[in-house]
């Protein structure tokens, strides 16, 4: 991607408090979560200098002097913009697939750092992705959607109850006008209670024959470091860090199997 400090803009995803009743989320203190999301926050302040335009969008209400203090210590003199929004009133069958994309839709038309870039890529606010610049800048110079699929039949031949074919949401990259274009058609779709997650409408989206302009998986492996919300199991550890380290290998000897 050419002019990452112009076009592109980073904005991290954040529910300090979650709404009562949200399944699939163990990791629920507020106290917890907020010091998830300002650790990752003051990462990205102090990293990645080509990354210029930061926003950082909350759904809860809660409220963010903390965040706005850690701002104001900006080495690198990137655009901060601290977006407070209190959306988290949705019935919470609809899950965490809702309440993502609602943050999305209401954050972007709330940014005004956003309403000025061509290209928005969201991270789970409480993650760090290490090595998002060298992502970004393999990225092809016009694009509506990149992001990373899972797209194989293992489970299938094995008979596992498990879905091989998804997109990891954690990370994305998108034209701005192309991702408003479809927001409202995903929010009437997801919902977790049905089985239909986030995930799933985004791999639709990508694997839709017209979108010809779609990265399907990133030129390297992403790594990232911080918290499982729904498992409250470090990222880089255990089974995770195996996971990544074969899907690292995986991308260069046998990229056609999307694992």
């Amino acid at each position: 991607m050419n002019n990452i400090e112009e076009d592109f803009a980073l904005i991290l995803t954040a529910t300090v408090l979650p709404a009562p009743g949200l399944a699939a989320l163990t990791r629920s203190s507020a106290t917890i979560r907020e010091a998830d999301y300002l650790s990752a926050f003051d990462y990205y302040l102090h990293n990645h200098p080509r990354i210029r335009n930061l926003v950082f969008v909350e759904n809860s209400g809660w409220p963010l002097d903390k965040f706005k203090r850690a701002a104001s210590l900006n080495p690198l003199g990137k655009r901060v913009e601290i977006v407070s929004l209190s959306i988290n009133d949705f019935p919470p069958a609809r899950g965490k697939s809702y309440g993502e994309l609602s943050l999305l839709k209401h954050g972007v038309a709330a940014s005004e750092v956003l309403s000025k870039t061509k290209y928005v890529a969201k991270v789970t606010g409480r993650l760090i992705l290490r090595n998002i610049t060298d992502i970004v800048e393999r990225l092809p110079v016009e694009f509506d959607l990149a992001c990373d699929l899972r797209d194989h039949p293992l489970y299938e031949i094995m008979g596992l109850h498990a879905r091989g074919r998804y997109s990891d949401t954690r990370f994305l990259i998108f034209h701005r006008d192309y991702f408003l274009s479809h927001i409202d058609e995903g929010l009437e779709w997801v919902d977790d209670s049905q089985k239909r997650l986030v995930e799933y409408w985004v791999y639709d989206l990508a694997k839709a024959e017209e979108n010809k302009k779609v990265v399907k998986r990133f030129p390297v492996e992403p790594r990232f470091s911080g918290v499982s919300g729904a498992l409250n199991r470090p990222y880089g550890s255990g089974v995770d860090r195996a996971k990544t380290l074969f899907r690292a290998l995986a991308r260069r000897i046998i990229p056609w199997l999307h694992i």
